[in-house]
């Protein structure tokens, strides 16, 4: 009986007889978390000025089609990876546990629980976590009327408009330089509250 994710071995030995000669056999069984979507909604900003100290957001791209893909809680070296997730017919999502909730601090710091998001490149496309946050965590908003949000890092580093790349299947979220052929915006989707207005 499973009771929760984990691996063991399983071996079969078989010690021979007349007919055959002695044998095993062995097999790793993984068992996986299931990927258990949250009870917390989250719907579009489309204003940010509406955006507070305390927002809990996600951000996430959305296509002509409705597909979406929503920034991870995977670091990657250089970036974040980008998972699936599903617009409900109400137009909010309900992230799964691999999703990035991020809580907004002050105009605007992008808190990920282990540090801030940064724009953190002049000559390559970085997106990285910083510890305690500097100008290059610090981000300008602007959203349009339908709903795609241009976040740039303030500071000295050049690469840093936050957009969306498809990567070749393997999708993800960093910074590039204004001009770069990668123009997919993110979308900014907050935390339904009691004191969200």
């Amino acid at each position: 009986r499973l009771v929760a994710a984990g691996q063991t071995t399983i071996k079969a030995v078989f010690a021979g007889d007349d007919a055959y000669e002695p044998g095993e056999a062995s097999y790793l069984l993984v068992v996986k978390e299931k990927e258990v979507a949250g009870t917390d909604k989250f719907e579009l900003v489309t204003d940010a000025s509406k955006l507070a100290n305390g927002d809990v957001i996600i951000l996430a791209y959305v296509n002509e089609e409705g597909d979406a893909w929503a920034m991870s809680t995977t670091q990657n070296a250089n970036n974040r990876a980008a998972n699936p997730v599903e617009i409900e017919e109400d137009g909010t999502i309900i992230p799964g546990s691999t999703i990035q909730q991020i809580t907004v601090e002050e105009e605007y710091y992008f808190n990920v629980g282990d540090g801030y998001l940064y724009a953190a490149g002049t000559t390559g496309n970085w997106l990285r976590t910083e510890a305690e946050p500097d100008d290059n965590a610090l981000a300008d908003i602007t959203i349009d009327e339908n709903g795609d949000a241009t976040i740039v890092f303030q500071g000295a580093n050049t690469r840093n408009h936050m957009r969306f790349n498809t990567n070749n299947g393997n999708p993800m979220f960093s910074c590039y330089a204004d001009n770069s052929s990668v123009k997919t915006l993110p979308r900014i989707y907050r935390k339904i509250t009691g004191d969200t207005p």
